[in-house]
């Protein structure tokens, strides 16, 4: 019997932490579905486990900073418990579902101390390469950590060719080390969150990025009011999305900076937030940091044309021959303006997006193939 040891992240229903790594969320299903259709019952799956101290993203861009390393030392003292007491052994597989883990830099003292040889395995979100991420600042140190992980790895996953481009190029590790997979998801999952969808497109522009410095917001609003002024679509609705409290900085800052804009906010939890991309014609995005992202797949689940800016991983999402009608040159305002009124202009019947959504419904199923090598795994 294989032990696969799962290390998720630490649930939060406004990132999509609580949907990947909760009890039933993407990855349980993706793993039972596989070791049933895979006829894999060899394999044990066992959690590291920590405890939620906060419900809500306190501090932080991504993750709570108090939350993410308590609750990753947690995991860690976890996963050295199980080796202690014969639950890892040789050959078994230890799966992180990020490779910046505070405590992981312990694992390899403590299995060599104990004589265990575990194959060990991460998926890369962001990192210090991207001048545009959060993490740039820290590269001083930062990067030394992102490197002794990648050494410590058997493989690092990452979504894109682009992104394992930049990592190798800038000495984080040989190219052999990651494989593309793509992002996991579960549409299945997601779609559960609005059975009674409504399937009648409207003419609305909607964002769904976090409104934070690094995923520019600024241009959005530009943007809106480029269309809805010179362009003369003044009809067309655009509206940004949120989780954060109505007291909360950041839903306070978005309220001020839209005002006197065309930009509505709205405050949604996730169903919400999925009732809006059900009727939103558009879903636009200008971040320059993402490497890839989990908004742009959620959109091609509820059938809207993205707009996205020709940067980083985006490229690597589509087909040759919808660039024309989803990408612009970033913070080109007439480019950008012009593909939104393309998007809105075109007939539902004339593009589709799903093969977005059905690549990356089988990312689990591609890392499963990498860390457990059978050739089962036909995908």
């Amino acid at each position: 019997m294989t032990a696969l040891v799962y290390v998720g992240l630490e649930p939060y229903e406004e990132r999509y932490t609580a949907q990947m790594s909760s009890k039933g969320g993407w990855f349980d299903r993706a793993f039972n579905r596989m070791r049933d259709e895979k006829n894999r019952q060899d394999i044990a799956l066992l959690k590291a486990r920590g405890k939620s101290r906060r419900d809500k993203v306190r501090t932080g861009k991504v993750l709570d900073a108090h939350g993410r390393c308590v609750f990753a030392m947690e995991q860690t003292t976890d996963i050295i418990q199980m080796a202690e007491d014969g639950l890892i052994r040789d050959g078994d597989v230890i799966y992180f579902e990020d490779m910046f883990h505070p405590g992981f830099e312990s694992l390899p003292y403590v299995f060599h101390l104990q004589g265990v040889k575990p194959r060990i395995f991460a998926r890369c979100h962001a990192q210090s390469i991207d001048v545009h991420d959060f993490t740039y600042p820290m590269k001083d140190w930062i990067r030394h950590f992102e490197r002794g992980i990648t050494a410590a790895c058997e493989k690092i996953f990452m979504a894109s060719d682009c992104h394992i481009d930049t990592a190798v190029g800038l000495g984080m590790g040989p190219r052999e080390k990651f494989v593309k997979v793509g992002l996991p998801i579960c549409s299945e999952e997601i779609l559960e969150h609005v059975p009674d969808l409504e399937f009648e497109k409207q003419r609305i522009v909607v964002f769904t990025s976090r409104w934070d410095d690094e995923k520019q917001p600024w241009f959005f609003r530009q943007v809106a009011e480029r269309v809805c002024s010179d362009c003369g679509y003044d009809w067309a609705r655009f509206v940004a999305t949120t989780s954060r409290p109505e007291n909360s900085p950041s839903h306070l800052r978005m309220i001020e900076e839209c005002k006197g804009s065309p930009v509505e906010v709205m405050r949604v939890d996730k169903k919400g937030y999925y009732r809006w991309l059900d009727r939103a014609k558009v879903q636009f995005n200008c971040a320059l940091q993402d490497y890839v992202s989990n908004t742009l797949i959620e959109a091609s689940i509820f059938k809207c044309h993205p707009v996205y800016p020709k940067y980083l991983s985006f490229p690597d999402e589509f087909v040759i021959s919808d660039w024309e009608n989803v990408f612009y040159e970033p913070f080109n305002i007439d480019d950008a303006a012009d593909k939104v009124v393309r998007a809105l202009e075109r007939r539902e019947d004339d593009y589709c997006f799903d093969y977005i959504y059905e690549y990356h419904d089988e990312t689990y199923n591609r890392i499963f193939k990498v860390m457990l090598g059978d050739e089962r795994f036909d995908i």
